[in-house]
């Protein structure tokens, strides 16, 4: 068993429509370049830290061999659509308004709870486009967290309330 814990996002239907709500028709985006390697870790860290201070978690480091892995995932992956960097951050996080009233196994907010997982303290992300960014300037993203989270009995003490 993997110490490992993989997220990868491309959005459901739902969510990608909502999405569409919320900016210009795709066929009317500009396609944005790709962020530096510096600008995308610095992002990444920045956002997830942020996320779990308000769980009292402590902040996680960046690991290049995770990263490493994460681009492995994210180039091998053809998603039909994929996240924006900060609303794939975002998205992710917004588990939140789920996680107290849904089952007690969290099933549908893994997402967040990973983010938060007080345990993990390393992370690494990357990002790759497909054949959608050239038309829809989107990115698919991947994190790979360590040591994983979303572990049977231990979200008491691992997702702390904000």
């Amino acid at each position: 068993m993997s110490n490992i814990s993989t997220m990868a996002s491309p959005l459901s239907e739902h969510e990608h429509e909502h999405a569409m709500v919320q900016g210009p028709p795709l066929e009317k985006r500009a396609v944005p370049p790709p962020p530096t390697d510096a600008t995308f870790k610095n992002t990444v860290l920045a956002r997830v830290n942020a996320y779990r201070a308000l769980h009292s978690a402590p902040a996680v480091t960046w690991d290049n061999a995770l990263a490493q892995a994460a681009k492995t995932a994210a180039t091998s992956t053809v998603p039909n659509f994929t996240l924006w960097l900060k609303k794939g951050l975002d998205w992710w996080y917004g588990e939140v308004r789920d996680y107290y009233s849904w089952a007690a196994d969290h099933s549908g907010q893994y997402h967040f709870t990973q983010l938060v997982w007080k345990a993990t303290t390393k992370i690494g992300c990357s990002w790759s486009a497909n054949q959608c960014a050239t038309a829809h300037g989107d990115y698919y993203l991947v994190c790979e967290f360590q040591p994983k989270g979303n572990i049977a009995g231990q979200f008491g003490g691992n997702v702390l309330d904000a």
